[in-house]
Formats: C-alpha cells, structure tokens, sequence
C-alpha cells in the first residue's frame, strides 16, 4: 500500500500473519527508481506472534541483482522475549547505504497502527551492517 501524505511517502509491507511490518519514509515522493534509498527504515511490529522478514535491496536500474549484486538484511521477532534480531548484512551493490538507521515500532492502540507515520519510535537502531539483538518495551 502506498499512500502521498505531503512530502512523505510511506511503503507499508505486512508480512508472516501480519506480525511484522516495514515503513519507509523518504523525504521527498520517489516517483523513480533510482529514487534515493530510504533512510531511516521504520519497522511497524505487531506482538502476539513470531515474525520475520528480509529487506531487499539493489541498484535498481539494471539487471545486476541477476549476477548477485544486492543485498539482504534478515529481521527476526521473537515475541516471547520482546526481541528484534537483525542479521548482519549479506551482499553489497554500487551506492548502497553503508550505514542506516531502523526505527522500530510495536503496534498498539493509538500507536502504528494505519497509514499515518509515527512520528516517535520505540527504539531508534543504528545499524553499520553487523548482527545484532534489540530489547523493545513491553
């Protein structure tokens, strides 16, 4: 689902029995594809289950992601444990964002659900490409 709200755009992915969700919010409309990248990457989470996902990306304007040039990065929710796993990044491609920031939200009344961008995540997550493990509130 995409939405024009002023001048943020907002891709809403909902994935595995609707646990897990990726927002992007850019700060002007991409109308193309070698739009900028996204940055940061908001992550609507929906408790009550596990659930995953993974984030592709590539240069978007050629074939090259057939010859491998892409990249992935895997999100894991454990919701036993109210943790976010996020695997370290696989793959690279010419102007990939090196480094990035997630923000993640977990739904709950009043807050990520809908199309309206939340402003305030939960947690902001710095993310350079390596694996890591994110406490969220309960």
């Amino acid at each position: 689902m995409n939405q024009r709200k002023e001048t943020d755009q907002n891709r809403v992915y909902i994935l595995t029995r609707s646990t897990f969700a990726g927002q992007q919010r850019a700060a002007a409309f991409i109308q193309y594809a070698t739009g900028k990248s996204a940055d940061p990457i908001k992550l609507r989470i929906y408790p009550g289950a596990d659930g995953s996902f993974t984030l592709y990306e590539d240069e978007n304007d050629n074939y090259n992601y057939e010859k491998g040039v892409y990249s992935t990065i895997d999100f894991r929710w454990d919701d036993a444990k109210h943790q976010l796993r996020i695997s370290a990044r696989k793959g690279i491609f010419p102007g990939m964002l090196k480094t990035r920031t997630f923000h993640a939200v977990l739904v709950r009344k009043g807050v990520g659900a809908g199309v309206e961008v939340t402003e305030q995540p939960d947690k902001m997550i710095p993310y350079q490409g390596e694996q890591q493990a994110v406490q969220l509130p309960r």
